[in-house]
């Protein structure tokens, strides 16, 4: 069944080039800004909680979000407060919610991850607590700077050995109930990441098979088959996509996830679209759409694994699922998703010379998309 070509590739080109200007300068700032958005980067260093003294039955703690918040949860009894780096209240929960002390320091503090923020002027935190309601539920999750890295440059320990493990500190968060003052002790460690090798060689090796059964097809004649494989590569380098995406905005506890997906992900959501209609067209036998499925497949290659190609060999990862879905969810957007480009960009030059071949004079030509 000969195609008439529908959509002028000038056209085509023209919208690709006014997407880029638009696209691509915002593609890198737009996913450096996916983790400082939930105030959690991908990195070596690992928190942990190791034991509550006295041990302690009304309450529960834990280290959430890749060491960025403590989690404490009220299960029963009396109201517990958490005190701020000077020992003065700063959290209290009880039945009734979670509320903070707006006369804390640690309120102003605990807002940036290295503790830039300006504290105003005028508080008493020695004075009665201005207590302000946080959460209608006995949960409260909190950025401590006690329990992580505040440096901006390892520890000269790690700057020695980075390929061991090292314990880069401890540290207590006093937590009062009643009459009784319970200390929530941990540490902090930095543990080497794994070797991004085995994930990236996997990717890649998928995305050659892909790129094979495309190239293979597309030299025996066969462009719909080629078109049916380029579709599904297209199609599975944006669920692979999703899953990152969907990783990272539902990473961090409260909220709306949904939103995350947005505010973070907006561009990648663009590019899934615009991938999603490439497959419904090449469906169609719009074999322009090719050049807008290799656009689409570089956006998403570029934002959703070169730009966090990092968290590879990282073991502490502020993600929803395992780790390992992390991190073969990146490595499999990178092999995909080259391919998907590489095999693209094969098939608009093999349809371009099979229109050359079937022109007259003055023609467009046409591709033959027979069944093989």
């Amino acid at each position: 069944m000969p195609l008439s070509r529908g959509v002028r590739s000038p056209v085509m080109r023209a919208a690709a080039v006014v997407a880029l200007s638009v696209i691509v300068p915002t593609v890198f700032s737009a996913r450096a800004e996916a983790h400082a958005a939930t105030n959690t980067p991908a990195s070596n260093y690992v928190s942990r909680v190791l034991a509550v003294t006295p041990a302690a039955e009304g309450f529960s703690v834990k280290v959430v979000e890749a060491g960025n918040r403590l989690e404490v949860r009220w299960r029963s009894g009396p109201e517990i407060v958490i005190d701020d780096y000077d020992d003065h209240p700063y959290l209290r929960i009880g039945p009734t919610g979670a509320f903070e002390n707006r006369q804390s320091n640690a309120v102003y503090l605990n807002a940036d991850r290295r503790g830039a923020t300006t504290i105003p002027s005028g508080l008493r935190p020695d004075g009665p607590p201005d207590w302000r309601k946080r959460s209608g539920t006995p949960v409260v999750r909190f950025h401590d700077h006690r329990v992580h890295w505040m440096g901006t440059t390892p520890p000269p320990q790690v700057e020695a050995a980075r390929e061991r493990e090292h314990l880069i500190q401890t540290w207590e968060v006093p937590i009062t109930r009643g009459t009784t003052t319970f200390v929530v002790s941990g540490d902090l460690r930095w543990v080497p990441g794994p070797s991004p090798i085995l994930p990236l060689a996997a990717a890649g090796a998928l995305g050659l098979l892909s790129v094979g059964a495309v190239a293979m097809s597309a030299r025996r004649g066969h462009f719909l088959r080629a078109l049916v494989i380029f579709s599904a590569m297209l199609g599975a380098l944006v669920a692979v996509d999703s899953v990152h995406l969907f990783g990272i905005a539902f990473g961090v506890k409260g909220g709306s996830g949904f939103g995350r997906v947005v505010s973070i992900g907006w561009v990648s959501l663009a590019a899934w679209v615009i991938a999603l209609l490439t497959i419904v067209a090449l469906a169609r036998r719009r074999l322009d759409a090719l050049y807008v499925g290799v656009f689409a497949a570089g956006i998403v290659t570029l934002v959703g694994g070169l730009s966090d190609i990092g968290v590879l060999s990282s073991s502490s990862l502020p993600f929803a699922f395992p780790n390992g879905v992390a991190r073969a969810s990146i490595a499999l957007t990178l092999g995909v998703g080259v391919a998907t480009v590489v095999a693209g960009v094969l098939l608009t030059g093999n349809v371009g010379r099979s229109r050359q071949r079937s022109a007259g004079p003055g023609e467009l030509g046409t591709v033959d998309l027979s069944p093989p």
